[in-house]
């Protein structure tokens, strides 16, 4: 979802780069190829496009101004999360079809999995995002969801968001949960281990991690 993550700001938290110019730098090389190939000299405006976008993009998700930060990566993640989404949409109905019980989804992002939770023996859908600008499109998938399946006359577990960390869910949690799913999460978790001793006080004996 182009958004690192580390420990030291929470399991799930935003990792800074401060001399790490990644981001744009990837960009950047995509336009100097397109500069420099036989058929990519006359796309150049558009490479130093890319660039000028690629540390726009980078200054505003790492800038110390919350507000600003917030309402752009609220307006740039969800069509990113949705795009990804779509071209995994076979596989991850097969996998999430033995979904049952009580369901935590961790790092639910824009809610893209909760679609998946229909006509499926689920008793509740616990959608945990810690980024508060994805909370809205989050809970905006879940309503959406939930009126699909009425209208199609099929069933839908009743849907939790929380806007926490999963090092936060307190202990009366332990041990309540069938299923938890790290969408598009443990690739970009730094300590994984720290996360695994998580998921296993919340699983219940026999529950299963997606991811």
């Amino acid at each position: 979802d182009g958004v690192v993550y580390r420990i030291d700001d929470g399991l799930v938290g935003r990792q800074r780069f401060p001399k790490n110019l990644f981001l744009p730098g990837t960009v950047g090389m995509v336009g100097i190829v397109a500069a420099v190939s036989p058929t990519g000299r006359s796309y150049l405006g558009y490479g130093l496009g890319a660039c000028i976008v690629g540390v726009a993009g980078y200054l505003v998700a790492h800038c110390n101004i919350p507000k600003l930060r917030d309402f752009t990566l609220s307006r740039a993640v969800p069509p990113a999360l949705n795009g990804m989404d779509k071209q995994l949409k076979r596989v991850k109905k097969e996998l999430f079809k033995s979904l049952e019980g009580r369901v935590l989804d961790v790092g639910a992002g824009t809610g893209s999995y909760i679609k998946y939770s229909h006509n499926l023996p689920i008793s509740e859908y616990v959608a945990l995002e810690p980024f508060p600008y994805l909370i809205p499109a989050l809970k905006k998938n879940a309503d959406a969801s939930m009126t699909d399946a009425q209208q199609r006359g099929e069933s839908h577990p009743p849907v939790t968001v929380l806007n926490q960390r999963l090092e936060d869910l307190p202990a009366d949690q332990d041990g309540k949960f069938d299923a938890v799913i790290f969408g598009n999460v443990m690739c970009e978790i730094q300590d994984c281990d720290a996360a695994l001793v998580h998921v296993r006080r919340l699983l219940r004996p026999g529950g299963k991690l997606y991811f």
